[in-house]
């Protein structure tokens, strides 16, 4: 159900959590406003056209997380294309969003300095790598159980010059190897992994 600031005409800040609202439904709910915050989590009915009719230059802050049940790169190629000022996008859970949508991001979205693409099992090393290469302003990024992803993309990651907050628990594919990398990030603070590999990170980062 929407709260009551999503109701407002006037506020720059839609939050809608109800698994029901249509894309129809949406649209009269933006109708005539600038949003620059936009909170759609858990809005399961919406497709990619709804995605769509949020999707302006105002916008610098998007979720649409547990959202992947009909979302597919179709949204996130419309918010690469019109919200260049975006900043935080959360994608957590769209299953159907592939390497497409997120190399399209990376470049339409260089000003991002904040990402959630968790539980998204199509991403790639490939993917990861363009959005190193056009979002260097990254300070958080969630790939926790994109389980595609390989240390050749943590070694990308690695060279985030911003990045204080990494989170890749349940990406399988990961060795040592790329840890003991992301250990000489001197501003990486916060590492979401296995304990093994916690304690790889302090000792690599320690000498020792």
């Amino acid at each position: 159900m929407a709260s009551p600031r999503s109701a407002s005409g006037t506020s720059p800040t839609l939050d809608v959590s109800d698994p029901l609202l249509t894309d129809e439904a949406l649209q009269t709910m933006i109708e005539g406003r600038v949003l620059t915050s936009v909170n759609l989590s858990c809005c399961r009915g919406l497709t990619d056209e709804g995605i769509k009719t949020i999707a302006t230059s105002s916008l610098v802050d998007l979720s649409v997380a547990m959202c992947g049940q009909r979302l597919t790169d179709e949204s996130v190629l419309a918010v690469a294309a019109s919200c260049p000022s975006l900043k935080r996008l959360v994608i957590a859970d769209c299953k159907f969003i592939t390497d497409r949508g997120l190399t399209a991001i990376a470049a339409g979205c260089g000003s991002l300095t904040e990402l959630d693409c968790s539980r998204c099992p199509k991403l790639t090393d490939a993917s990861v790598k363009a959005l190193v290469a056009d979002c260097p302003s990254l300070t958080k990024l969630n790939l926790r159980n994109c389980k595609l992803l390989s240390d050749e993309a943590v070694t990308a990651v690695a060279s985030l010059a911003e990045l204080h907050t990494l989170r890749i628990f349940g990406c399988r594919l990961l060795t040592e190897d790329s840890i003991k990398v992301l250990a000489g990030n001197a501003k990486l603070t916060t590492l979401d992994t296995t304990n093994t590999f916690r304690q790889i990170f302090k000792a690599s980062r320690s000498g020792a």
